[in-house]
């Protein structure tokens, strides 16, 4: 059975469709139908699966040059609509940004995708562009993250493009805690944040070895006895399995903590 991956909308995973007798390549723009409403997307990967999942979905057709033209006049229309949509949210009051606009290929609907910090009320902003557009209005709230994940072709200040453009399905929550396991919360926000402002997706990769090797590490404050006397531990260096020790004369040392004894 042929899957047909593809990308409707910017800012949404790319959907699977059943490709039936229908000769398709990457790259293609197709016509679709979801939810009664006919979309354009573009063809993303093609592949053989055994199961799938039945949704109310359906590839219409390969895009034709008539299809083509109505797009790029709506494309066009997106520019003011995109302008009408910040003048009212402006005028309601309400904080949030505009990520992203399309117009249904068919002209019934337009669906616009906002980031925001919270939840917000936008039943009186959806009646003022259905009233404007003439049109159905479907508003969809995504994330800081998603918005850069799939607008943007960035690089981290590592140097290598960012790891979210890498990532499918939904991306992993990313906490302080993790920041703090590893020893990073105190550099600032500023530091462990990217290019989103939300917090590094890098910051998941190593925590669960993190945890582990902190398992068998003493806590901060904890007194000891090294080889050259009794102090304090001041400072954890997990991945090195030492501590930072403070003597009762004010001098800092790094030890193993193999070769530490409580007193």
């Amino acid at each position: 059975m042929s899957i047909i991956r593809i990308k409707v909308f910017p800012w949404q995973e790319p959907r699977d469709f059943l490709g039936g007798n229908l000769d398709f390549k990457k790259g293609d723009l197709v016509v679709v139908e979801i939810d009664s409403t006919r979309e354009a997307g573009e063809v993303v990967s093609i592949s053989q699966l055994a199961t799938y999942k039945e949704r109310d979905q359906k590839i219409v057709r390969k895009a034709t040059s008539k299809d083509k033209a109505t797009l790029a006049r709506y494309n066009k229309k997106a520019k003011d609509a995109a302008k009408f949509f910040r003048q009212k949210v402006k005028a309601l009051g309400l904080e949030m940004k505009l990520a992203g606009i399309q117009f249904s290929l068919d002209g019934s609907r337009i669906t616009l995708a906002f980031t925001a910090e919270g939840k917000v009320d936008f039943r009186q902003l959806v009646k003022s562009l259905s009233r404007h557009f003439q049109k159905s209005v479907r508003l969809e709230q995504i994330g800081s993250r998603d918005e850069v994940r799939f607008y943007k072709e960035e690089f981290g200040i590592c140097g290598r493009p960012l790891c979210c453009l890498k990532f499918k399905g939904a991306l992993e929550s990313i906490s302080t805690d993790m920041a703090k396991i590893q020893q990073m919360y105190h550099r600032g926000g500023k530091r462990i944040s990217g290019v989103c402002g939300r917090l590094k997706c890098c910051l998941a990769f190593e925590v669960k070895e993190y945890r582990r090797l902190l398992e068998n590490m003493p806590k901060v404050g904890e007194s000891v006895l090294t080889s050259k006397g009794e102090g304090k531990i001041t400072g954890l260096l997990v991945l090195g399995q030492k501590v930072e020790v403070e003597l009762k004369e004010g001098v800092k040392i790094k030890v193993p903590i193999k070769d530490l004894k409580h007193v």
